[in-house]
């Protein structure tokens, strides 16, 4: 899960960050956006800073996507992250300080930085007035201690990871079991992230050889590595006609639109890289556009790979082959 809190300056975001940093909450992440990977600029040119503050954000949107933060939550305090400026991605949730004004003023003539207060002075109402319409939280960081503060933060992380679930196993009509949603996902939504032991193909055939693993059920995750996929990731089952699909590295999300209560499907063979010319399985999927066959990514038509592809439903490596 990722969540941006937005904070401009003198609303007290780095000090919230050094505190989470100080009194961690399991598996989350906390990140100041200052602290990038471009250095802080000091100027008081707006332009220069403005320049400063897109380039910082663009290197934040790729890295909070690392794969070595595949196992945990992110939340990035900073400015400029406003819905409407990093393309309100459905997969991320937004909050943003709110501070009395005089008091932020005060924040930052203290600190030396008033021209930080008469430029985004002017926008403010018209700025906090976008980010309520566009659904971000609302937290309080005006004079109060920062263990309230953060304490509320706390809370509603926990809430959202709690809420994070979108889909049970049950039983499926002609299938076994099935995944199916419990809420209404929209496309481009995060699902769930596959989790398991990352092996070669070599370790893959010996598993399978020993009755230790179905030639069906690792994931591959590229050219020569493979998922020994964990617990419920069993479950969901293949579609020719599929309503998801798996991005970057094991992320499923959501293709289409998916109402409450239907099952989520991928397809199995958009999974199946090139080099993988001997693995096959019937299909039984019922889709009307049923192919019969499940075999590697070749066998998908090139009208539905374009779709898989536009709708991001297809894995790195996938895209490096293709």
């Amino acid at each position: 899960m990722i969540v941006f809190i937005i904070g401009q300056g003198g609303t007290g975001k780095t000090t919230l960050v050094n505190y989470f940093n100080e009194h961690p909450i399991n598996n989350w992440l906390f990140f100041d956006f200052d602290e990038g990977a471009i250095k802080k600029s000091d100027t008081k040119d707006m332009e220069e800073l403005a320049v400063w503050v897109g380039r910082q954000r663009e290197y934040w949107l790729k890295e909070i996507r690392n794969p070595k933060y595949r196992d945990q939550n992110i939340c990035l305090f900073g400015v400029g992250l406003f819905p409407w400026k990093v393309g309100n991605p459905n997969d991320v949730k937004f909050a943003y300080l709110s501070v009395d004004q005089n008091l932020r003023k005060d924040r930052l003539i203290d600190r030396g930085d008033p021209h930080l207060w008469e430029a985004y002075q002017k926008d403010i109402d018209e700025i906090v007035k976008k980010l309520d319409e566009a659904g971000a939280k609302k937290i309080d960081n005006s004079d109060r201690p920062i263990e309230e503060t953060a304490s509320e933060i706390k809370d509603w992380l926990e809430e959202l990871e709690k809420n994070n679930i979108k889909y049970e196993i049950k039983e499926s009509a002609a299938k076994g079991k099935g995944a199916f949603a419990v809420c209404d996902i929209k496309a481009g939504e995060e699902i769930t992230e596959f989790t398991g032991e990352i092996i070669d193909r070599k370790a893959i055939h010996e598993r399978i050889l020993k009755c230790e693993e179905r030639i069906d059920d690792p994931l591959q995750i590229d050219d020569d590595k493979f998922m020994d996929i964990d617990n419920d990731a069993y479950f969901f089952n293949h579609s020719c006609n599929p309503n998801a699909g798996i991005s970057g590295i094991a992320d499923l999300i959501a293709i289409k639109d998916i109402k409450k209560g239907e099952e989520i499907t991928f397809d199995y063979s958009a999974t199946v890289g090139t080099n993988i010319d001997n693995w096959k399985m019937d299909c039984l999927c019922g889709a009307p556009n049923c192919r019969k066959v499940i075999a590697n990514v070749s066998t998908i038509p090139n009208e539905q790979i374009e779709k898989y592809r536009k709708a991001n439903g297809l894995q790195d490596f996938i895209l490096r082959q293709i």
